[in-house]
């Protein structure tokens, strides 16, 4: 009998795990407008061929490319173009520096504001877009790039964000500073802090496509003016980089974006069971071996609600386990601590680990996680329930272990006490 109450909470557990990922289909009343459509209509108004002139064409939207009769040449499909509009080469990040999880990203962005957008023009009787107003289409202008762009674009074919089950009014921004402009903080658009921008930029809206990109690099340079952390006030270049912590495309949007929800995605993403590591004061460059050190751990909350303790979920708690080099055979050495409460979506908060190294050198993996309890309506009873289990990824870290104790270096940029 206990056991059928097992099966039968477990199978309870996975219908509220499908019931708040499940895919909600992208609205836009316009035939024209994908994704009732292929293809889109675009304006080509600002970057269409200066000899040619103004003119409108009917493109593919995310698959391939297509024949423009005006400018008698091919033309990468929409979103491909966008990236190369988007994410062309600029003295911060050159063209072949851009991170495919921050074109990704990008796509996805790209993706949510044509489903929104779309329409809002109407040229030639038809429903569709400019080539400049919200995004820019400028194909050609990442031309050693292009396939590459257009490969990016169908790995995430189909994918988009959306906001308490609709697709909204998403913005995006080459910098957006430190503390990210609160245009609805109640909202997809809330300030969120983003310690790998520049602490010169002024405060933008939604995602940094400069920073994310640093996200998705694993480094970034703390120094620097609005308009390229690789110049320095004086104009001159600079070349001070600083490691940070590397995120795959799906922590880059839940960053930027609070409290949203990924559509289209080939597996389901958690809507409650994510977080993001925004900063750690240990030195990624070594450690001692067979020590205690308190490292103070700053953690977004990118989920859809609060951390909180209530009637259905109680105990954050922070993990750590160590791992052999190769990611894969645990050491046996792991912690918990607990993350202090309330912390609403989109905010973070500073939690202090006591984090245990080994005894012997080497180099090793750090894998960090969440959890929480969460309770068993049919057993009446708490059992822990690991972010990673229910899809999100872990954060990853690799550092050399020494034999003999001595002081670590904290950088300064990387402490963030509160």
């Amino acid at each position: 009998m206990r056991f059928c109450l097992r099966l039968l909470a477990f199978a309870f557990i996975l219908f509220s795990v499908w019931k708040m990922t499940s895919v909600v289909q992208a609205q836009n009343p316009y035939p024209d407008c994908p994704p009732n459509t292929t293809t889109i209509w675009v304006d080509r108004e600002q970057h269409a061929d200066p000899f040619v002139g103004p003119h409108v064409v009917q493109i593919n939207f995310e698959q391939g490319q297509s024949w423009d009769p005006y400018e008698s040449r091919w033309l990468t499909n929409y979103l491909g173009g966008v990236l190369e509009g988007e994410i062309g080469g600029t003295l911060e990040t050159p063209l072949s520096e851009w991170h495919a999880m921050a074109a990704q990203a990008m796509a996805v962005a790209a993706r949510t504001v044509a489903y929104d957008w779309c329409g809002a023009i109407i040229i030639n009787g038809h429903r569709g877009v400019n080539d400049y107003s919200r995004q820019h289409y400028w194909p050609g202008h990442a031309a050693p790039r292009a396939g590459e762009y257009r490969g990016f674009v169908q790995n995430t074919s189909g994918q988009y964000l959306s906001y308490n089950g609709n697709v909204f009014d998403l913005q995006y921004r080459k910098y957006v500073g430190q503390q990210t402009y609160n245009r609805d903080p109640d909202g997809p658009h809330k300030g969120i802090f983003d310690p790998v921008s520049s602490p010169n930029e002024s405060s933008g809206t939604g995602m940094g496509i400069h920073s994310a990109n640093h996200w998705a690099e694993g480094q970034h340079n703390a120094v620097g003016c609005e308009g390229g952390a690789s110049v320095g006030c004086d104009g001159t270049a600079i070349s001070q980089w600083e490691s940070n912590l590397q995120w795959d495309y799906w922590r880059i949007l839940a960053h930027y974006y609070t409290a949203i929800e990924f559509q289209g995605l080939p597996t389901n993403v958690p809507t409650y069971h994510r977080w993001n590591m925004l900063t750690i004061s240990a030195n990624t460059s070594a450690l001692p071996a067979n020590a205690t050190l308190p490292v103070a751990v700053r953690i977004q909350n990118s989920s859809t609600q609060a951390y909180d303790n209530t009637s259905e979920v109680r105990d954050h708690q922070l993990m750590y386990a160590w791992y052999y080099s190769d990611g894969t055979t645990p050491v046996g050495l792991s912690g918990t601590a607990t993350v202090p409460v309330p912390v609403q979506p989109g905010d973070d908060v500073t939690v202090t680990v006591s984090l245990d190294t080994p005894a012997s050198p080497g180099t090793y993996v750090l894998r960090w996680d969440m959890r929480h309890q969460q309770y068993d309506p049919f057993n009446h009873e708490w059992f822990w329930d690991t972010f990673s289990q229910n899809g999100w990824p872990t954060q990853d870290q690799t550092f050399d272990v020494h034999p003999f104790p001595y002081h670590v270096y904290i950088p300064v940029a990387m402490k963030n006490y509160p």
